[in-house]
């Protein structure tokens, strides 16, 4: 039996939650809720719904140079 099986999903889904909005909370308009998360460990994959991205976000550095 997989490690990830004894978590509920409450806890899986507040593990992903939090790892996207560390890594990629710059990017998203508002913080994620748990309603909007689908997650499958099992199978590796998860669904964000209903999520509202910044269309301009300062990177670290300029892809297209003039």
């Amino acid at each position: 039996m997989p490690w990830y099986a004894l978590w509920s999903d409450v806890i899986k889904k507040k593990v992903c939650r939090y790892l996207l909005q560390r890594y990629l909370g710059q990017f998203l308009q508002e913080k994620l809720s748990l309603e909007q998360l689908n997650v499958d460990l099992y199978n590796g994959k998860g669904t964000v719904y209903d999520v509202a991205l910044y269309s301009e976000v300062s990177l670290p550095y300029d892809p297209f140079p003039h």
